[in-house]
């Protein structure tokens, strides 16, 4: 009996020694991604751990045209988001992809994600072999409120102002013909365009009044910079109004590489109209 005890006693003790077995390579968890329309781009997000130092060097995956690494980041209070090349992966430590932050973005979707919906990416290492992970389709929003990017909180506080009838100054810069017009004096009620006019009082030419339908209202402006934010160039940065939530000022880079191509954007003389 006695050798017996001596006998549980010692494998006790060499469990306990043993401690929890740290699991190897590389684990993903969390992987989710918001509903997005088929041509939009979309986000994947998610908590990945490797066992041993390595790097992501990149993702692809049948779904979109391209999956490309980007990062969100802040400098003072205006946003910016740059394609990352590669993400290190620390021996043991978690990296989070989250909104406002790392993410892989899903470059013009061949088909719609919605909600409940589950699609693969892969995801390549410098040292480890290629990862398959199943991503699930939810509502960021519903499911993710502590992690809502700074553009979602200004849209949010843009529209709880219930603002229908309004005007504003629009300058457009870039390197085009019609700069020394600007800015444009835009009146909008209803989400349509009642006026818009050069406060130059030059008549607007019908190729540029295309151009200027995509920032024609706070609305359809918030969807031009958040699809910039979600991938469609390169580098977007932003300022918010702080009362209102509506952009200030906004610099859309579509190509890093190319040169001229950068546009800058400035909402001035915001006037709600009753």
């Amino acid at each position: 009996m006695k050798r017996l005890l001596v006998y549980v006693l010692a494998i006790v003790s060499l469990l306990s020694g043993c401690g929890t077995p740290v699991k190897e390579g590389v684990e993903v968890r969390e992987a989710w991604a918001r509903p997005a329309a088929q041509g939009d781009n979309g986000a994947v997000y998610f908590v990945i751990r490797s066992s041993q130092a390595d790097e992501i060097v990149g993702a692809s995956t049948k779904v979109a045209q391209a999956a490309e690494m980007h990062e969100s980041t802040m400098d003072g209070d205006v946003m910016e988001m740059h394609h990352a090349p590669s993400v290190p992966l620390d021996a043991g430590e978690e990296v989070t992809f989250a909104p406002g932050g790392l993410h892989i973005m899903l470059v013009g979707l061949k088909q719609a994600l919605e909600g409940g919906d589950a699609f693969d990416i892969t995801l390549h290492f410098n040292k480890h072999e290629d990862l398959q992970v199943s991503v699930v389709v939810r509502d960021g929003q519903a499911s993710h409120e502590d992690h809502e990017t700074e553009i979602e909180q200004n849209r949010h506080k843009w529209q709880d102002q219930g603002i229908s009838h309004y005007r504003f100054h629009l300058t457009v810069g870039c390197f085009c013909a019609f700069s020394q017009d600007m800015p444009l004096i835009i009146e909008v009620q209803d989400g349509e365009v009642v006026s818009m006019e050069y406060q130059s009082g030059k008549e607007i030419d019908p190729s540029q009044r295309e151009l200027f339908k995509k920032y024609e209202t706070i609305d359809l402006l918030f969807d031009e910079l958040e699809a910039g934010l979600n991938g469609a160039a390169d580098q977007v940065t932003v300022k918010y109004d702080p009362t209102y939530g509506f952009p200030t000022e906004a610099t859309i880079d579509i190509a890093k590489e190319a040169a001229d191509d950068e546009l800058y954007l400035t909402i001035s003389d915001f006037e709600a109209l009753p």
